[in-house]
């Protein structure tokens, strides 16, 4: 288009020689003639997706084309693009018209021309690779890979960082908390199990027979104002202290679509997808409250001294549902499904569903749940976490009925509000940051049984005679321990030095032995589905740090690290949603964040065990034009020792 209207002798004739992409609206009458000529261009050729209001964006894209995708930009980038480019002559700007209205490309020598080609994936621009907010995880790795080959080694640097690490793993045995009353009565051995059974690539309670608790009345069809205040005082008595937010305005932000450049969900894997809804009717005055909770592991050790709680809070609960409650989200770890002994073999999912539908404290949760999603219009998401993360949407249904939505890893809820702007709200477990419970590093014929080592940890917590901790305790304090004794400006050579095998074998090892409150024994053995079994030497081999480095990169894979202490601060300023919620800690949080779209807010859930120190939900009510909106979360500090 550009080589045919000659813009550039237009230009030449009208004295220009040229022109530089740095401006701004604030300048000469000319200059703003250029700005609105390059933004109309923009505004023709360009999807929509990619308009924004930044005239140096404007420019380059007028001379050079379209060279990114917006939403692989940050802010920062957007905003500082005058730094990356700057003038250019029009004899640059014929020449480049001679060489498109030609269809011609020659060398210096005057020789054709065919240089290599290629073409970006889908969803990234030209030059995402090196400016784009990714690149540091999707492309340096590899051009950090290229200089290795061909650079001296930091022998310095890496002498520093291997005996640090080294050091640090090393102690971590000596920190391992024993105990000879937890120890298991036997020490089980591996000898007398079907070899042709064993996995052996290392790559790849009981009721009680308690009354049955009385099903919650039915709140009646009307409700008064005064009838719904009063149990909402009720379930706030159980929750007693307020935490509340207002939610992140857009209002106040500058340049809105500059800030905020079009949204795309995140991509989600096969492991982990992602689901985007839409919030129904979301300015109602009073049926209007999002509710979030997580992490009950209902039917374990952890759980046991909940029940009392729990059947309150849930009581409570559907006595408002109908007229207070709009959406309900479970975000993960509901049920258990990882705390069996090693020498027991795992339940099957449909054996799980039989127990859970005979236990009391599952039963009453259920059919709840059950309730307030078929008779009292409201909408529930289950979203699986990590403990239950076998769970199908076929014993969703068995459970909880039809009506509940089962969300295999991430949900992305849009609320279009009646002051004009669309809200979004992410809600997902959190395992995926974590490297020791994540699933992007696993699949079904990989080692482990396609499951992460998270969840060998578990198996371990629950080989000792009594329940004593909760894995992501265990998982915290042997990471935390590591990570203080290395230095802190290592950052992404500790990962780089635990994928070395020693090193990965000796860390395991010590997570495990943490664990047991023991050591361990190589001929030790964890019995699997179908009969299956894996060896401890086996276990303690699997390189989960190297498979994360291969698959994502250095940097990256220290992000998951610091996400199994609880610190999503690298993935939380990647995401584009107003609010992101999630569980998995066992901690509440609600504090706000720096990401691309601006401020946003972090919730989490907390939980509803007994090693929490509090028990504690989400409350969120989406902005209107009479509302600002607010997020809230209820909690309740329980006694010294962390049971009710």
């Amino acid at each position: 288009m550009k080589a045919g209207l000659y813009l550039p002798g237009t230009l030449e004739a009208l004295g220009v020689d040229g022109f530089t992409v740095d401006t701004d609206d604030f300048v000469s009458l000319s200059e703003r003639f250029v700005n609105h000529f390059a933004k109309g261009v923009t505004r023709v050729f360009l999807p929509y997706d990619e308009l924004c209001h930044n005239p140096i964006c404007h420019r380059i894209s007028f001379i050079y084309g379209l060279l990114w995708e917006h939403e692989n930009l940050n802010p920062t980038t957007h905003d500082s693009l005058h730094e990356f480019f700057g003038h250019v002559t029009s004899k640059v700007l014929k020449q480049l018209s001679l060489t498109m209205k030609k269809r011609k490309l020659v060398s210096a020598s005057g020789a054709p021309y065919s240089g290599l080609h290629l073409d970006p994936d889908s969803g990234y621009g030209h030059l995402d690779c090196i400016y784009g907010k990714a690149a540091v995880h999707d492309v340096y790795p590899h051009i950090l890979k290229a200089l290795d080959a061909h650079a001296e080694d930091e022998l310095i640097l890496d002498e520093i960082a291997c005996n640090c690490v080294t050091n640090a793993v090393a102690s971590l045995k000596s920190k391992v908390q024993t105990n000879g009353s937890i120890n298991m009565t036997s020490d089980p051995k591996s000898s007398a199990l079907p070899t042709d059974l064993e996995v052996m690539h290392p790559d790849n309670d009981s009721l009680d027979g308690e009354e049955e608790l009385i099903y919650p009345v039915e709140a009646s069809d009307v409700l008064n104002p005064s009838e719904v205040k009063t149990i909402w005082d009720k379930l706030n008595e159980i929750t007693p202290l307020e935490a509340w937010q207002q939610w992140p305005s857009k209002v106040t932000r500058k340049n809105l679509v500059k800030n905020e450049p079009s949204y795309h969900p995140p991509t989600g894997t096969d492991a982990e997808k992602v689901e985007v809804r839409e919030m129904l009717n979301p300015s109602d005055p009073v049926k209007n409250l999002i509710l979030s909770m997580s992490d009950l592991h209902l039917d374990s050790h952890w759980s046991k001294n909940m029940q009392d709680k729990l059947h309150t809070f849930i009581t409570n609960l559907a006595g408002v549902a109908e007229v207070s409650l709009h959406t309900l989200v479970l975000i993960g770890d509901i049920v258990e499904m990882w705390l069996e002994p090693m020498t027991l073999s795992p339940l099957t999912l449909q054996e799980r569903v039989t127990r859970w539908k005979a236990n009391i404290t599952c039963t009453l949760f259920f059919d709840v749940v059950r309730k307030m999603a078929e008779e009292d219009g409201v909408k529930v998401f289950y979203i699986r976490g990590n403990h239950d993360h076998e769970m199908t949407v076929e014993a969703v249904e068995q459970l909880m009925g039809k009506k509940v939505e089962f969300i295999e890893g991430t949900l992305i809820y849009l609320i279009n509000s009646d002051d004009g702007q669309q809200y979004r709200i992410r809600f997902a477990h959190g395992h995926d940051w974590d490297i020791f419970n994540t699933y992007s590093l696993t699949e079904p014929n990989y080692p482990l049984g396609g499951r992460p080592i998270g969840y060998y940890v578990s198996r371990a917590v629950a080989t000792t005679e009594r329940v004593i901790t909760e894995t992501e305790e265990v998982l915290r304090q042997v990471t935390t321990s590591l990570m203080r004794m290395v230095k802190g400006d290592l950052g992404s050579f500790i990962v780089e030095m635990l994928a070395k095998g020693p090193l990965q074998k000796r860390f395991t090892e010590a997570l495990i032995e943490r664990a047991l409150g023991r050591d361990v024994n190589d001929d030790e053995f964890i019995l699997l589905e179908e009969g299956k079994w894996i060896k401890m030497s086996n276990l303690l081999k699997y390189r989960y740090f190297q498979r994360a480095i291969d698959k994502f990169g250095s940097s990256y894979t220290y992000s998951l690290l610091k996400g199994a202490v609880g610190n999503f601060d690298d993935f939380l300023s990647r995401c584009g949603e107003d609010i992101i919620v999630l569980g998995h800690t066992h901690q509440w949080r609600d504090h706000g964040i720096k990401n691309r779209t601006g401020k946003s807010m972090y919730v989490n859930t907390g939980a509803w065990i007994d090693f929490a120190h509090e028990i504690s939900y989400a409350r969120i009510i989406p902005p209107t034009k009479s509302n600002p909106g607010c997020v809230q979360v209820r909690r309740d500090l329980l006694d010294a020792d962390g049971i009710v």
